[in-house]
């Protein structure tokens, strides 16, 4: 069962980038959140995600890294089917 999750999130990892260059530009910069994307684990991810926003950076542009980080979990999370629709739109709603 962690083998065919496993191969799910490469394949959505794939997939997302030859066919998004956003996604695959995003995939390239967020080596923070690829470990535990590649794991499954897309609730750390998640948690990561939201954690970015805290820093040093003026707020638009912490804000704007934490929106991109969303933006990529949710993405591979539906791709792979490891997110169900409401994990996916619950955070784009909030």
């Amino acid at each position: 069962m962690k083998n065919t999750a496993s191969a799910a999130v490469a394949d959505a990892i794939d997939r997302a980038s030859r066919c998004s260059p956003f996604l695959r530009q995003l995939i390239e910069t967020s080596g923070d959140l690829m470990p535990p994307i590649q794991r499954g684990d897309f609730a750390e991810a998640m948690r990561l995600a939201d954690a970015r926003e805290e820093g040093d950076d003026s707020l638009a542009v912490a804000l704007r890294r934490q929106r991109a980080g969303l933006a990529l979990v949710l993405a591979l999370g539906d791709l792979a089917g490891a997110l169900s629709l409401e994990q996916v739109v619950e955070p784009l709603s909030d």
